[in-house]
């Protein structure tokens, strides 16, 4: 492993990390499409060792999970894979109310026309028309949406998040 020299004298990199990670008590690993089973190992090395005591959480898609499972020192430690579906209707109208202030009373037809063409209940595509719609209601000097500026953010992202 390229963070120790010989085994138990670490690298100054090496050193430093785990100096870091002693102070780090809840990491979340976003993991890229192409991670290899060498930087999964780097972190099982890193979250083993005894001078850190961090939580650690991997998210990433199918391929993190091919990547792990094909290693036992890793898939031995994977507490619980945890498979994020788009939210329901029904989860779309009760959540995104409560997801940000300029939701508040709004009509349930309107944020269900904002999940049909846009966001297809994924936090993700919430947060980026949130972003944008929080743009034009500051332009406008409103503080709640209405069909224009869904239409308007529906614009700004060439009609919507699958175009």
């Amino acid at each position: 492993m390229p963070w120790s020299s010989p085994p138990g004298r670490p690298t100054p990199a090496g050193s430093w990390t785990v100096t870091c990670l002693t102070a780090w008590r809840s990491p979340s690993i976003l993991t890229r499409p192409r991670s290899t089973g060498d930087c999964f190992e780097l972190l099982r090395y890193l979250h083993d060792n005894r001078a850190t005591r961090f939580a650690l959480v991997l998210v990433g898609g199918d391929g993190t999970w091919a990547v792990l499972s094909r290693e036992p020192m890793l898939a031995s430690r994977v507490y619980r894979r945890v498979r994020f579906r788009p939210l329901t209707r029904t989860d779309v109208l009760g959540a995104i109310p409560a997801y940000h202030p300029i939701y508040a009373d709004v009509d349930s037809q309107l944020i269900g026309l904002v999940d049909d063409h846009f966001a297809h209940g994924n936090m993700r595509n919430w947060a980026a028309f949130t972003q944008s719609a929080l743009g034009l209601l500051l332009e406008t000097g409103r503080d709640r949406i209405d069909e224009q500026v869904v239409r308007n953010v529906f614009a700004l992202h060439g009609g919507g998040a699958d175009h």
